[in-house]
């Protein structure tokens, strides 16, 4: 934890601090002759002081290597460890034996500085955590439950059910997801969302756990339990990305292996030398190799940049769900938007019907609501309401992905869906022309509802323009990034919606095959592409994509084929990804590059026996400073 990570190193910085004081006596010593006896006594002091330590500080280190072992694989804290444990023990052996060898001053040093390093990597992973802790914290211990006899009752949040009814006073936290019972109410979902204006909700109108009631007491109806709450998913995508271990840092922890291979082999020829040379200096240029050869700063190169850019993007609100996801990012040419609940809300509202028949407007808002009744698609929302009287049945429902829905109400066989989909019952001769508002921030879907004789109703509804798809999309060609639409929905209202957003390449009515072969087709011509959707019809786009988004208000397929999830739902935190995802590349060449040439600089100094085991701490130590101080610049 991060407390025991301030312990060790406050330990470590204590004993560095006293021991270093006693070493410089020492030093100044040797030239005002200072007496043996008082010489011994403040290496016994020094060693006393350096073994909480050793087996306390640097404990980690030695639970790492003890698995890796048992791993069979060669950690960097294998060098570490035996750096460490001999320079201490040879110390402790010169104490009993009255030899005049002792390192407890490198030691210690050596122990704070390495676990500074490690601090600072782990601060930036940690930070990442607290997000997620925050996010537990929200929800409150208990609930008010209304009883059916109108008396209500305070109970455990855990021991809330789907289908109670709970009051949420003014001010407080709603704990679950559900939806609003009695009269309207103003929401803030900030938290979840990052819009820190208040949300109308209407009865019928959904509540998402952790979102504040700016209003009165409200009512609202249990549709999800803790467990599945909307809050709950946002700390399951926190651990996932808490928990994912990017393939840059697999492939730095296999490069580590090999290099410590050949740091223990530089060792072996080290001493093999000085054997025959001067048996007497073995133990300490040993020493100093192993210090110096120690791969902390390549190791740390690749996971501090990644855990700082990991971080970042968990607080702008992209969760990273896939090994490759921020590798891929740096690689993107291409960017796809859906439209629908992707550069739009996805809060479809019935805007005005066009009543091609002898049904009345009722009649065919019933049949719509009946043949909606299957869908969870955005459109079918704008039909799921309760009519005033049902006087309808309906049997043999069926949805085609990404066309529209059919069966048969009353015994007649009906289509509701674009248009492509109903000309497979009345051919091309229906042509409905019609008006779209003048509003600069909203478009209109098309839906037509035919039965095999004739056009029954043509349904207008309106959807709005994401505040932020603007900026996004200026963003990325300010990249040099081409970006397209990739819509399931007809011509006209793609048009739109991408003129709105000056979007110039537009693919319209594209079935989920044809948005795959999209895909697909870009990937080849002119290499990365990235899919941002909803996924109602997007899962195999988003599936084949070099990297996919979904954002966090997506059906749950989605999220399974995506490689990350944007929480936030604002879309310009896509091109600050990109962004950032290449200034990860840059840094972590930057972080290998320095390390590399720190070692093959200082290696053959150490080698050649001059540097001393102490300098040996301080520069080893000053490299992976410099490689963490360098990632942490990804942080502002």
């Amino acid at each position: 934890t991060n407390l025991s990570y301030i312990k060790r190193i406050l330990v470590a910085a204590l004993g560095m601090m006293q021991v270093m004081t006693y070493a410089l006596a020492i030093y100044i010593g040797d030239f005002q002759d200072l007496e043996s006896k008082h010489r011994l006594f403040f290496h016994w002091l020094s060693g006393i002081i350096a073994t909480p330590v050793v087996f306390y500080s640097a404990l980690p280190f030695f639970d790492s290597t003890i698995r890796s072992i048992k791993a069979k694989q060669l950690g960097m804290n294998l060098p570490v460890s035996i750096a460490i444990l001999s320079a201490y023990f040879s110390s402790v052996y010169s104490l009993v034996f009255g030899n005049d060898v002792y390192y407890f001053d490198s030691v210690v040093m050596f122990t704070f500085f390495l676990l500074v390093g490690r601090y600072l990597e782990h601060r930036a992973r940690y930070r990442s955590i607290l997000k997620q802790q925050s996010f537990n914290q929200l929800l409150p211990l208990s609930a008010i439950k209304r009883n059916t006899d109108g008396s209500t009752t305070s109970i455990s949040i855990s021991k809330v059910k789907t289908g109670d009814i709970l009051i949420v006073n003014a001010g407080e936290i709603i704990p679950v997801d559900g939806m609003l019972c009695e009269h309207s109410a103003k929401i803030n979902e900030a938290v979840l969302t990052g819009e820190f204006m208040p949300v109308d909700k209407q009865i019928g109108d959904s509540l998402m756990s952790g979102s504040t009631n700016n209003s009165p007491s409200l009512v609202m109806s249990v549709r999800a339990d803790v467990a599945n709450s909307h809050l709950q998913k946002l700390v399951a995508l926190q651990n996932d990305a808490e928990q994912l271990k990017p393939d840059t840092v697999s492939i730095a922890d296999r490069v580590s292996h090999y290099y410590v291979l050949i740091s223990l082999l530089l060792v072996s020829i080290s001493a093999g030398y000085w054997w025959f040379e001067q048996p007497d200096r073995i133990f300490s240029i040993v020493l100093s190799v192993l210090v110096v050869s120690c791969p902390c700063a390549l190791s740390l190169a690749t996971p501090a940049a990644v855990a700082a850019a990991t971080a970042q993007l968990s607080e702008l609100g992209l969760m990273l769900r896939s090994n490759t996801a921020l590798s891929e990012l740096t690689r993107v040419k291409n960017t796809f938007f859906d439209k629908t609940g992707t550069l739009t809300t996805g809060t479809m509202q019935l805007s005005r019907i066009i009543n091609g028949s002898k049904h009345s407007n009722s009649d065919c808002l019933q049949i719509a609501y009946l043949l909606e009744s299957i869908s969870n698609h955005r459109v079918s929302k704008a039909f799921k309401f309760e009519p005033d009287e049902l006087t309808m049945s309906s049997d043999s429902l069926s949805e085609v992905i990404g066309k529209g829905v059919s069966g048969k109400v009353n015994g007649i066989c009906y289509r509701l869906g674009n248009l492509e989909f109903i000309k497979e019952i009345v051919g091309d001769k229906i042509a409905v022309e019609f008006n779209r508002p003048a509003d600069s921030v909203v478009t209109e879907t098309v839906l037509y509802l035919v039965n095999q004789h004739q056009l029954v109703a043509v349904f207008y509804l309106k959807d709005s323009i994401r505040t932020t798809a603007v900026a996004a999309v200026d963003q990325l060609k300010a990249q040099g990034i081409s970006v397209s639409l990739l819509s399931g929905d007809a011509l006209k209202p793609s048009e739109e919606v991408a003129k709105k957003c000056s979007i110039e390449s537009i693919f319209a009515n594209q079935t989920p095959e044809r948005k795959l072969a999209e895909i697909l087709k870009a990937q080849q011509e002119s290499g990365g592409t990235l899919m941002v959707g909803d996924g109602f019809n997007d899962v195999g786009a988003l599936a084949a994509a070099n990297v996919s988004i979904t954002l966090s208000n997506g059906a749950q397929l989605s999220k399974t084929a995506s490689d990350a999830v944007l929480i936030s739902n604002d879309l310009s935190v896509i091109p600050k990804s990109l962004r950032l995802a290449r200034k990860v590349n840059r840094i972590i060449k930057q972080n290998l590059g320095w390390a590399i040439t720190y070692n093959l600089i200082a290696v053959p100094f150490a080698m050649m026996g001059l540097v001393p085991a102490w300098l040996a701490a301080i520069g080893m130590s000053a490299s992976s400073l410099i490689v963490v101080l360098n990632a942490l610049r990804l942080r502002k």
